[in-house]
């Protein structure tokens, strides 16, 4: 059986390279790998709980805000009946054309007394 020795030292380069490699290279790798996958789950761990912290907020901002609906639907402030108009008749309106300008002048005057006795009351 005729072996050549540089297959044993080609054995040997291989086994020191391969140990080289190993402890100088592929473990620092590794342990850099790991630790950016631990990273990445942490960081996908505070999205997931901002995520549920936002949508907690959320809801309880809807609540409120149905809340508040429902209150004031409930307890609207009571308004003189003279300041709210519930129907328009629209019989008495006229066409502006078919007024003078002395008709036009007198419901400005009223208009602008009724707007001055209102907002002096």
């Amino acid at each position: 059986m005729n072996i050549n020795f540089t297959i044993f030292v080609q054995i040997v380069h291989f086994i020191i390279a391969y140990v080289f490699l190993s402890t100088f290279l592929f473990r620092p790798l590794l342990k850099l790998f790991m630790k950016e996958k631990e990273k990445l789950v942490k960081l996908n761990q505070n999205i997931t709980t901002e995520q549920e912290k936002l949508s907690i907020k959320k809801r309880l901002a809807d609540q409120n805000w149905a809340t508040c609906k429902t209150y004031f639907q409930e307890n609207l402030p009571q308004q003189e009946n003279s300041m709210v108009v519930t129907k328009l008749d629209t019989t008495t309106i006229q066409k502006p054309e078919s007024l003078t300008n002395q008709e036009t002048q007198n419901v400005v005057n009223t208009i602008a007394s009724d707007i001055k006795s209102k907002v002096i009351q």
